[in-house]
């Protein structure tokens, strides 16, 4: 009896090891994927935000060029 008591503990902590590190390669994943999104997220807005400060200047410059025209 105290044999398969012994060896229902030891599965238990083995079965428990392996949770647990599942858990941490799961949190791992979870970081990586995070600071990934993270990357895009700010590349993105900057690109955004480029391009709106392009179009604004080319803006300001058509418009600039219209009223030296009109004069």
């Amino acid at each position: 009896m105290k044999k398969l008591q012994d060896s229902n503990e030891v599965s238990i902590q083995s079965v428990q090891r392996s949770y647990d590190e599942q858990v941490r390669r799961i949190q791992e994943t979870r970081q990586k994927i995070i600071a990934a999104l993270d990357t895009i997220e700010q590349k993105t807005l900057k690109e955004k935000k480029d391009t709106l400060t392009k179009l604004q200047a080319s803006s300001k410059n058509n418009v600039d060029k219209w009223h030296q025209a009109a004069r």
